[in-house]
């Protein structure tokens, strides 16, 4: 539906742009009559006022013609005839012949006498010709980029004030010369100033927002109608009361236009974006030269009555959509690029396809066989033959726009197509973030590139693009100016937002791939420990009941003798049933699922416990046990304390095992409003290198305990929904440490997606 719209739209510009050609063509050849015949020595509306719109050497000029405001009265003792007859009249007399003219002006009447003369070609081209000159640019690049971009806002507000001051420049000359379009004249000399309001309002950014620009716009359009009607209904009943219309029109005229360079460098301050400041500084500058000095001598003219030809007040105008072209060739204002492009690259094609038909119907008749071409089948075939060769035709044709355009030999097709077979043999998120990088900015020459986890503000940036697949947001791209200092094209902009999605879609896919193998693990775990309950099962019923009754008949033995010799062994019987005992209830405590049971807990109370349970066996070994840090905020944490403490107690077992006499345990926590962190340290020889991999595998051993002590404090801790880590370890000690949430609920996941 866009594409049907904006289809319809094109052809509705092309339309307006054969009836401009068409009003163009009428008042050119109908003011160019004018050309080596005799006229008056001025110009004059069909109502008798005098027309500032002259030649310094013509002769109504010279005679001193009252031109701002005079009104012709009486020639050569007649009434006025009006406009039309008059230079008829002066048509059928020599050149050079004086004629008298009653005029009023200021209140009084006054006789003057102007002697008729011949125009030539350069006085219609510095009068007629200025006028005409600025409609065709103003029509011509107004209609431009109306069919470019009809569905951009700004486009639009730009086509209505470049169009309708082609429309006042045109209508001009028809309201100076034939008189037949004056209606139509004063309709679009009072729409002209609204319409150069709309446009700064919206350009470069839009400064007062859609639903006041409706309201302020709409009363302004309203109220410029009504009075171009009113002028044109008043023109020849009451040509005084039309006048000042007129004045006003052009006084509004001149105020628009003096506004326009101070509306655009406003916008141009508060533009958020180096490339709008670009291309508002572009036209701020055409409109600064354009229209001030133009507006400055219409207020002049209007209000001060200072007299010269206005013809000189219209002279620069063109300057304006000339830099607005500009702005849309180099630098993609109003983001018609890829229009322009392709428009050009067919139509350069059509017209290469064209001549090589033209050039190749006529050698086969004038060199291979005269005649041939003439037949239906040869044409047949020819044709057939181009259209084969149209498509690397195009191709080339399309390159060298692209060159002309892009200022670069840039092929998106082919930079996306390498890009995306160089980020699917990457396995890990931080290099396929360094390959979209890299390969972005040696695309597109740029100084520099960057991926961020959040966004950078548009002034530190030329370009920034979202990293996201979906709704999951994985970063942004940052991406800094281009060596060249080029403004980036549509296909440039283009091309970095298929690479983001690219990468994206990469990033997702490897988090889709681990989350796949940590649920393969969890399932593996899960049997695993199946397996292991079973089996811890099978050993309850099979070794502990025999166990205990050893050890019950060791120590009753133990009671009956008094021979150390029988004592001692009974004694290592006990010991050794109490380790296998101990061994088998690890096993089973592995095994079975945890229940967190969460409620507050106060850290202080938690540590102390442990330290507690510690003492003794610390005291033993020669080892200190203190309490580093404590979280002095007043938050408390939510978790299973119970399991808190067997998991502590755990890891402090396994670090006193592992530090000897005068060595340090020291427990410490720091606490946030997300997350908890505890951790265990200890001053003893650390864990090796080879082993800190698999030290938190079931059944893993150094050659002391079950192998399940630190396995199962890593199932408390994920029981909890945290984590255990081996957060550093060396020949002077190690610190495990456990990340907990610290609400009854963890947090959920933030924006954007972190993980590697």
């Amino acid at each position: 539906m866009a594409t049907t719209n904006h289809r319809w739209r094109g052809w509705g510009a092309a339309l307006l742009g054969a009836l401009l050609a068409g009003l163009c063509v009428l008042v050119a050849v109908d003011s160019s009559r004018l050309v080596g015949r005799s006229f008056p020595g001025f110009l004059v509306w069909d109502n008798g006022y005098l027309v500032s719109f002259h030649d310094s050497h013509w002769t109504g000029p010279s005679a001193g013609l009252p031109l701002n405001g005079g009104r012709v009265i009486t020639v050569d003792g007649e009434p006025f005839p009006g406009g039309r007859a008059l230079l008829e009249y002066a048509d059928r007399l020599p050149a050079y012949t004086s004629v008298d003219y009653g005029i009023r002006y200021a209140g009084e009447s006054r006789h003057y006498s102007v002697q008729t003369m011949t125009m030539n070609r350069w006085d219609y081209a510095t009068t007629f010709g200025v006028y005409l000159w600025n409609a065709l640019v103003c029509f011509a690049i107004g209609v431009v980029a109306l069919f470019l971009r009809p569905d951009h806002l700004q486009v639009r507000a730009f086509a209505g004030a470049i169009i309708s001051l082609g429309l006042v420049l045109a209508l001009a000359i028809d309201l100076n010369s034939t008189y037949r379009l004056a209606p139509l004249y004063f309709i679009a000399e009072a729409i002209l100033p609204a319409s150069v309001m709309s446009f700064g309002l919206v350009f470069p950014i839009d400064l007062i927002g859609n639903r006041r620009r409706k309201i302020v716009l709409g009363s302004i359009f309203a109220l410029a109608l009504s009075i171009g009607v009113a002028n044109a209904v008043l023109f020849q009943l009451a040509p005084q009361a039309a006048r000042f219309l007129t004045s006003v029109s052009w006084v509004w005229i001149g105020l628009a236009g003096a506004s326009l360079p101070i509306i655009f460098g406003y916008s141009l301050f508060r533009a958020g974006s180096e490339r709008e400041r670009v291309q508002g500084a572009v036209v701020f500058t055409g409109a600064l030269v354009s229209f001030i000095f133009g507006a400055a001598g219409l207020l002049a003219f209007f209000l001060l009555g200072w007299t010269f030809s206005l013809t000189w007040v219209a002279a620069p105008l063109f300057l304006f959509p000339i830099t607005v072209l500009y702005a849309i060739l180099r630098l993609d204002l109003f983001e018609a690029e890829r229009f322009i492009r392709t428009t050009l690259g067919y139509a350069v094609a059509t017209a290469a396809v064209a001549i090589a038909y033209a050039g190749g119907v006529s050698l086969l008749e004038q060199v291979v066989a005269p005649g041939i071409s003439s037949g239906a089948g040869t044409s047949f075939l020819f044709l057939i033959v181009l259209a084969v060769a149209f498509e690397p035709i195009r191709q080339a044709v399309q390159q060298g726009v692209d060159r002309i355009f892009y200022r670069t030999a840039l092929d998106a097709g082919r930079e996306l197509k390498e890009s995306s077979l160089e980020i699917a043999a990457i396995t890990h998120p931080a290099a396929i973030r360094q390959q979209l990088e890299a390969r972005v900015r040696e695309a597109l020459d740029l100084e520099w590139t960057q991926m961020r986890s959040s966004p950078l503000p548009e002034s530190e940036t030329a370009l920034q693009e979202r990293v996201a697949y979906r709704d999951e947001l994985f970063g942004w791209l940052a991406v800094g100016p281009k060596h060249s200092g080029a403004p980036f094209s549509h296909a440039e902009r283009e091309l970095v937002r298929g690479m983001a999605a690219q990468s994206a879609l990469a990033l997702r896919n490897l988090k889709s791939l681990q989350e796949l193998r940590d649920a393969q693990d969890s399932l593996l775990r899960a049997e695993r420990l199946a397996a292991i309950g079973e089996f811890s099962q099978a050993i309850a019923h099979g070794i502990r009941n025999p166990l205990a009754s050893i050890r019950a008949a060791a120590q009753i033995a133990g009671t009956r003798v008094n021979d150390e010799r029988v004592a001692a062994p009974l004694r290592d019987v006990i010991q050794q049933a109490d380790r296998l005992d101990h061994r088998v209830r690890a096993l089973l405590d592995y095994s079975r699922p945890f229940e967190p049971q969460q409620r507050e807990i106060r850290l202080a109370t938690l540590f102390d416990d442990v330290r507690q349970a510690l003492a003794s066996q610390a005291a033993r070994q020669g080892v200190q046990v203190e309490i580093k840090a404590l979280p002095s905020s007043g938050l408390r944490p939510f978790s299973d304390p119970d399991l808190l403490t067997e998991a502590l107690l755990e890891l402090g077992a396994n670090a006193l095992r592992a530090t000897t006499r005068g060595g340090v345990l020291s427990f410490s926590a720091e606490l946030s409003e997300e997350v908890l962190v505890l951790r265990v340290s200890d001053s003893g020889s650390g864990v090796p290198e080879v082993q800190r991999e698999r030290i938190f595998e079931p059944f893993f051993t150094t050659g002391e305990g079950t192998g399940l002590g630190l396995a199962g404090v890593r199932k408390i801790a994920e029981s909890l929904g945290g984590t255990l880590s081996l957060e550093t370890s060396s020949p002077q000690g190690s610190t495990f440490r456990i990340d907990l949430p610290a609400q009854r609920e963890s947090a959920s996941a933030t924006s954007p997606t972190e993980w590697s």
